[in-house]
């Protein structure tokens, strides 16, 4: 990744074809300094105003160097409660990736 970056987080809705936008946030490669940037509640279009969203919540972004796991983040994974649904065929999940 280079440049200028957007990041939106949605919530697909139950068995339906529509999803909410949870946050989104932008920042800019440049502003990158060692491994990673952290961006509080404050910091998060959307969650900034949302009562849903905790005020202690965060999101956490971190970019190894290189393929291979950042020394001191091997154990690093989503809390029990993140589910993260890989169904990639589903074109309400896929619509705006540029992957």
């Amino acid at each position: 990744l280079k440049g200028d970056i957007m990041l939106k987080c949605y919530h697909k809705k139950y068995r339906s074809a529509t999803r909410d936008v949870i946050f989104h946030l932008q920042f800019h490669t440049g502003a990158i300094q060692g491994h990673g940037l952290v961006f509080g509640k404050e910091d998060l279009d959307n969650a900034s105003k949302d009562d849903r969203f905790p005020d202690y919540g965060k999101v956490e972004l971190v970019f190894p160097g290189t393929p291979e796991k950042i020394q001191g983040y091997e154990d690093l994974q989503n809390d029990y409660g993140v589910i993260v649904d890989y169904n990639t065929s589903d074109p309400l999940i896929r619509w705006d990736s540029y992957v």
